[in-house]
């Protein structure tokens, strides 16, 4: 799924420095006027998996800073929605390229710090930790963006981007990114694959670099799997 290796020319945009924690992701659930139960933020098929699930969000510490994990794609999605409202901005999930620039720069290295593994660096098997960390503790010396190198790429939680890596038993959306070939299309249905990037707590190494193309069902929830969030200028 890695493979043809190839150049893709992005627009500007901002990608948050932390995965979305439980306390921020909270502040979704808690707002009862126009937050999780608000049908609006959702992908049609998002909202009839709601409410096929009794409109019960993932459960969560508002006071946490780990990350918000148990969370599927269309709650990711959702919380995108409501965050762009509140603060009138274009508020959504990386795609799939988007991601793995702010991960690792623009100079092909196969972890955000280069291209030798450290388990000081991430909260992976090798680390030990075996569970979440909270976001932050592990720095990132020579970042491909210096001080604004995002933290917790790599190792932690999965993280789920907008765009779609295949069709259960069907097509593959492969190599190289087209922006238009409906690989983001977010009303696709439930057997569409999203992907997932960056590895978790109890992942090998094979899985953890920055170019491992995981996917999963947009209806899943894990909890080794959360997300970050894309402001698109």
């Amino acid at each position: 799924r890695e493979i043809p290796v190839f150049e893709i020319v992005l627009p500007e945009y901002a990608i948050s420095r932390y995965p979305i924690t439980q306390m921020q992701y909270q502040s979704f659930v808690n707002d009862r006027i126009e937050g999780y139960l608000t049908d609006e933020w959702w992908p049609k098929n998002g909202l009839t998996w709601r409410i096929q699930n009794g409109n019960t969000p993932p459960i969560g510490d508002e006071k946490s800073n780990l990350p918000q994990a148990n969370v599927c794609w269309y709650e990711a999605v959702a919380f995108c929605n409501w965050l762009g409202y509140k603060l009138d901005r274009k508020i959504r999930l990386p795609r799939e390229p988007e991601w793995e620039k702010a991960a690792r720069g623009i100079d092909q290295r196969l972890f955000p710090w280069g291209d030798d593994f450290n388990p000081s660096l991430c909260n992976t098997l090798d680390t030990h930790i075996g569970q979440p960390s909270a976001v932050g503790c592990f720095p990132i010396p020579n970042g491909p963006w210096g001080e604004n190198t995002p933290l917790d790429m790599i190792g932690n939680i999965w993280e789920w981007c907008s765009t779609i890596c295949e069709q259960q038993n069907g097509k593959k959306f492969s190599y190289p990114y087209i922006f238009d070939d409906g690989r983001e299309d977010i009303e696709m249905s439930d057997d569409y694959l999203r992907v997932v990037r960056g590895g978790c707590y109890s992942n090998k190494v094979q899985y953890v670099r920055v170019t491992y193309r995981g996917r999963d069902k947009p209806s899943i929830r894990l909890p080794y799997e959360g997300f970050r969030v894309v402001w698109e200028y």
